[in-house]
């Protein structure tokens, strides 16, 4: 059966393009912090963790009246400093045994032991179309446990193979694209495919996008939030 999503990619890649010209001033703030807390090259996950904690919380707050974004960079940066570097040294790893295995076969003499390198393009592939969502859904699940995490990321993918295949896709050529603009616009070029990959995921996942919401429906939803967090602060966030 079809999967039904509130947006296609497509509709995800124009509504992140709107946002990130809407809100130019906020993301290149992002950008910034992002830079400086990567400096000392270890903390470039937790950095990256702690831009897309900016990014989610900034699209849940569309009209920029509840959001700090120091507050929620640096929040960001300590939640996740130790889970995201975690992740990124597997995710690195995983990378260099599926290339290596592809090297190693591909270089064997005997032509039938050169086609198993093909055994190991599928895992490429798969590698790659999990990418997107690594960040956004770390964000989104901030207790899991690490071989947890890798079990959701997987079934998320396996899920929506068709959404996720052309949402990779799309923002390889649109980071491809993007290379000759680095330097002063990657303030903007950087946030506007975070902002791809966080909708992308909250798609795949059924949560609300609240830039799709009536605003005025959105913004009682948000009062409502904020009372029920007000009268039971034990209470964790509820899920868009």
């Amino acid at each position: 059966m079809k999967q039904k999503y509130q947006l296609d990619p497509l509709g995800v890649i124009t509504l992140s393009l709107r946002q990130s010209i809407r809100r130019v001033v906020f993301l290149a703030r992002l950008t910034i912090w992002r830079f400086f807390f990567s400096l000392p090259i270890i903390t470039w996950p937790a950095a990256k963790a702690a831009f897309y904690q900016g990014i989610a919380e900034g699209l849940r707050d569309p009209f920029d009246q509840e959001v700090n974004l120091r507050e929620a960079f640096i929040r960001g940066f300590f939640d996740h400093l130790v889970r995201s570097m975690v992740i990124a040294l597997i995710n690195g790893l995983i990378l260099v045994v599926i290339i290596l295995s592809i090297v190693f076969w591909t270089f064997q003499e005997q032509f039938v032991l050169n086609l198993l390198a093909g055994i190991a393009l599928p895992f490429l592939i798969y590698w790659w179309m999990c990418q997107p969502f690594i960040y956004p859904l770390l964000i989104e699940h901030p207790e899991m446990p690490v071989v947890q995490f890798a079990r959701e990321i997987i079934r998320l993918v396996a899920r929506h193979l068709t959404f996720s295949f052309v949402t990779a896709f799309s923002l390889t050529w649109l980071f491809l694209l993007s290379l000759p603009l680095l330097g002063p616009l990657s303030l903007i070029t950087i946030p506007f495919l975070a902002l791809i990959t966080t909708q992308a995921l909250w798609v795949v996942m059924g949560k609300t996008i609240p830039d799709l919401v009536d605003p005025v429906k959105y913004a009682d939803f948000l009062a409502e939030k904020k009372r029920e967090v007000q009268d039971d602060p034990e209470t964790s966030s509820a899920d868009n």
